[in-house]
């Protein structure tokens, strides 16, 4: 008789081994190392018996925590990571209307992150505001006075539970009406 023998384990995923992706607001996952293991996987999002599949790409996901299932085809286990999907708002209007009075970033969990640093600037690169953590956001106003219409631009700084520090920049509009 033959017998063939097929080498497997269960995954070893790490924070270097996952791209996510949140431009144009189409936000992805995305194993970029095949080396996680010496095993066929396959992956699930959020629901380990829920829907498997064969690629580690997964587009739109919503802002906030997800949880990547990694399992192994032959039976070797489950391995799970948790990410945060972060976005920011491209405009906001402090009009008192009750949407979009504040500037903040959408899919910020304070259990997940363990340190925030987040920055807002005027367009010739002055400070104007810090985003404490436990903040509501950004209303518009400096110093107690209303800013203007205009571009600002933020600097964001996350470190996260599995010890993964990003900085994200980029800019957003002050509409006042």
């Amino acid at each position: 008789k033959t017998i063939n023998v097929r080498d497997s384990e269960i995954a070893k995923l790490t924070r270097e081994d996952v791209l996510i992706i949140d431009d144009l607001n189409t936000i992805s996952i995305q194993i970029i190392n095949p080396s996680i293991g010496k095993g066929d996987y396959e992956f699930a999002l959020d629901d380990e018996f829920g829907t498997y599949q064969t690629q580690g790409i997964f587009n739109n996901l919503s802002t906030g925590l997800h949880t990547l299932f990694i399992k192994d085809k032959l039976g070797c286990g489950t391995q799970q990571y948790q990410f945060s999907v972060v976005s920011y708002p491209k405009f906001f209007t402090p009009n008192g209307d009750g949407e979009n009075d504040v500037w903040k970033l959408e899919g910020y969990d304070k259990n997940f992150y363990t340190i925030s640093n987040i920055y807002i600037y005027n367009r010739f690169g002055k400070l104007i505001h810090t985003i404490e953590e436990g903040s509501e956001g950004w209303d518009g106003n400096y110093q107690s006075s209303t800013l203007p219409s205009n571009d600002y631009w933020f600097r964001v700084v996350l470190s996260d539970i599995n010890g993964f520090s990003e900085e994200k920049t980029g800019n957003f509009s002050l509409i006042r009406k």
